[in-house]
């Protein structure tokens, strides 16, 4: 399954090991590993020393297959990723850090509630941009036992402000950044970088 997906490295792990896997936006909307958010989440995990994997679903770029926007399947893609990795000399035991940005958060969380059914181990830490709320009740993020960093913004329209800050406030473990974007960054990456690097410091 592994050799059907695009999975790209973006920066080697650091000798004290751990990786940051990233997930795309929604892929039926050109949701892809080359997303300028995606880009900034691996430029944040990468500076503070943490490999960084990022990767397209089934049928976007060169990874073959039919795209699709079913959650289930992006976290089985997400999965795939995830068992690669730690099947490799490096990591094996490295702290993983499972990451993604509006969909690809939604994969995130899925993956890790689907990591923790099996009996896997748990991931260092959840990193989530911009999680749209009414995916959030397809997921549960009140199942992970991992902390959850989430960044959104306060011009969201996926995200409304009050409804999303009560949401995350009942989610054990959860901590929440906020900056004044909407949904897409456009003027916020560094912000996004930020947020990424502090994930990885644990300094939110």
């Amino acid at each position: 399954m592994i050799d059907e997906l695009e999975v790209v490295h973006l920066a080697p792990a650091a000798a004290r090991g751990g990786y940051a896997i990233i997930a795309a936006p929604h892929p039926l909307y050109g949701g892809s590993l080359d997303n300028p958010v995606v880009e900034m989440l691996a430029k944040g995990f990468s500076a503070q020393g943490l490999g960084t994997v990022c990767f397209n679903y089934r049928g976007v770029g060169q990874s073959r297959g039919e795209v699709s926007g079913d959650i289930e399947r992006a976290a089985e893609d997400y999965a795939q990723v995830l068992a690669w990795l730690r099947s490799t000399p490096t990591g094996q035991e490295a702290q993983l850090y499972l990451a993604g940005y509006s969909f690809g958060a939604i994969a995130a969380i899925a993956c890790a509630r689907a990591q923790r059914a099996a009996g896997a181990p748990s991931p260092a830490a959840l990193a989530l941009v911009a999680p749209p709320l009414r995916m959030l009740t397809e997921v549960s993020l009140a199942d992970i036992t991992a902390p959850s960093f989430v960044l959104m913004g306060q011009s969201d329209d996926y995200l409304p402000l009050d409804t999303a800050r009560a949401y995350f406030a009942r989610i054990p473990r959860c901590t929440v950044t906020e900056n004044e974007a909407d949904h897409f960054f456009a003027y916020e990456l560094d912000e996004v970088a930020a947020f990424a690097s502090a994930v990885a410091q644990r300094q939110l």
